[in-house]
């Protein structure tokens, strides 16, 4: 499996085996300065081989801060194979999480053996 993209949205669901998204691909957000909270989604594109096709991959997000210093280690993570009859395929993860600081955060997912990160920057508004 690859990972073809990864990417932050407001909204994400599932319509028709289809991926509905509103609000996605960031590269700011400005969360409230009283709470420091984000609520989002992470989305995954995926591509399988034809034998992966209705395979479970379990799968690991890792989160650095502007320091580099891992601040989210989650593991336990199931990117399932139910209901895709193809090789494309997309996960998402709804997400809350609270900033201790500003500045540029990486978001790494890791899952079959490949690996993608994609960038936030934060601010406090």
């Amino acid at each position: 499996m690859i990972i073809t993209g990864l990417f932050f949205t407001e909204y994400a669901r599932v319509s028709e085996d289809m991926l509905d998204i509103l609000g996605g691909v960031w590269d700011t957000c400005t969360v409230p300065r009283d709470t420091r909270m984000l609520e989002c989604r992470l989305v995954a594109l995926l591509q399988t081989g034809p034998d992966d096709i209705g395979k479970d991959f379990p799968a690991t997000l890792e989160v650095l801060d502007a320091n580099g210093e891992h601040i989210v280690n989650q593991r336990g993570l199931q990117i399932p194979g139910a209901g895709f009859t193809g090789e494309n395929r997309f996960w998402f993860l709804p997400m809350q999480m609270v900033f201790r600081d500003e500045g540029r955060h990486n978001f790494i997912l890791s899952a079959g053996g490949a690996t993608a990160s994609v960038g936030l920057r934060i601010a406090f508004g």
